[in-house]
């Protein structure tokens, strides 16, 4: 499925897309508005965004899972690095070389995305016309 629907146009009404509501998980739709035909997308909550305000939210939810990725790769090597040192005071035949063999690929890992997070330019679309906002607006009555 695309992104966005290959025969959006003004007028065609309201069209389901590709994307998930960066907020929760509805799909969500797109609709050409006014006559510079800006799109505005909902999703089935209510949560409602312009094309700078989703990528906004879609960049801010991308780097949020990278950051939780590299901290989960990060906390799991620490723990194999204390099992580590408890299984060779422990004597644990074998357990040690697992768990160091383990803890450096995690290690290597969570560096790389470090890495790539740190690279990572995320894209920015700004608009002179005062209704396309930068953020997100709520749904409905809030």
């Amino acid at each position: 499925m695309d992104a966005l629907p290959r025969d959006l146009a003004p007028g065609t009404g309201r069209r389901l897309t590709g994307v998930t509501c960066p907020d929760c998980p509805g799909s969500l739709t797109v609709e050409v508005q006014g006559h510079k035909g800006h799109l505005h997308f909902v999703c089935r909550v209510g949560h409602a965004y312009s094309v700078a305000g989703l990528l906004a939210a879609k960049e801010e939810v991308l780097e949020d899972r990278l950051w939780g990725a590299a901290l989960a790769l990060e906390e799991l090597a620490a723990l194999l690095g204390d099992l580590e040192a408890y299984a060779v005071r422990e004597c644990w035949a074998g357990v040690e070389t697992l768990c160091r063999t383990r803890r450096q690929l995690l290690e290597e890992h969570a560096l790389a995305l470090r890495r790539l997070i740190e690279q990572d330019r995320p894209v920015e679309i700004g608009f002179d016309d005062p209704g396309t906002e930068m953020a997100q607006t709520g749904p409905p009555g809030s």
